[in-house]
């Protein structure tokens, strides 16, 4: 297993939580179901094996970063801007280049990751996005994520139109694997009624 692999999930829980999750998400047309996730682009990192599949040797490891945030509905009809979340709120080569004429949000913290902070302004932004329709969000467990929606409870603001979805049991990419072998397998389906088992 390399470093950042996922260890093995419990299938039986996966799938009950799946089947949870898919009996909630059934009465949402798939254009009002949404995932949201973050990833990190680590920009000056070699690659670890070449086209000809040969590991690559020597050289110091990058771990320049930044995290990128993507969001889209199921259909796929609606992709929403990427949030970029970098070290430095104006890098040096952006120095003579206007971010806000891009199809992008661009925000900073030390670590270039997501914090609560951001997902709180990331929520907000999500919500002037839908045009407040009714709509599913799904997220993973990760802990900027409950920051954000509590920070959100402190200062009293609620989306009565939004309803969020987690795996807080399973690692995030435990659970985005298992869905996607699902899906690869053809046994998990996306339609007007949701995720669906076959």
């Amino acid at each position: 297993m390399r470093h950042g692999e996922s260890v093995a999930v419990d299938r039986a829980q996966l799938e009950s939580d799946l089947a949870v999750i898919r009996d909630e998400l059934s009465t949402y047309d798939s254009n009002d179901i949404y995932n949201m996730d973050e990833t990190g682009l680590f920009w000056k990192a070699l690659p670890d094996q070449t086209l000809a599949s040969e590991e690559v040797k020597g050289g110091k490891l990058q771990k320049n970063r930044i995290s990128v945030v993507f969001c889209c509905n199921a259909s796929g009809s609606h992709k929403l801007d990427p949030w970029f979340i970098h070290k430095y709120q104006k890098p040096r080569c952006f120095k003579k280049i206007n971010l806000q004429s891009f199809a992008m949000e661009f925000r900073a913290n030390k670590k270039a990751w997501m914090t609560g902070k951001i997902f709180y302004e990331w929520l907000i932004w999500f919500n002037r996005q839908i045009v407040h329709r009714n709509v599913a969000l799904l997220l993973n467990g990760f802990s900027a994520h409950r920051t954000g929606l509590e920070l959100l409870r402190d200062d009293e603001i609620s989306f009565s139109n939004i309803v969020f979805f987690s795996f807080p049991k399973i690692r995030p990419r435990s659970v985005s694997r298992s869905i996607r072998e699902l899906s690869e397998r053809g046994r998990l389906t996306t339609g007007k009624s949701g995720l669906s088992l076959r």
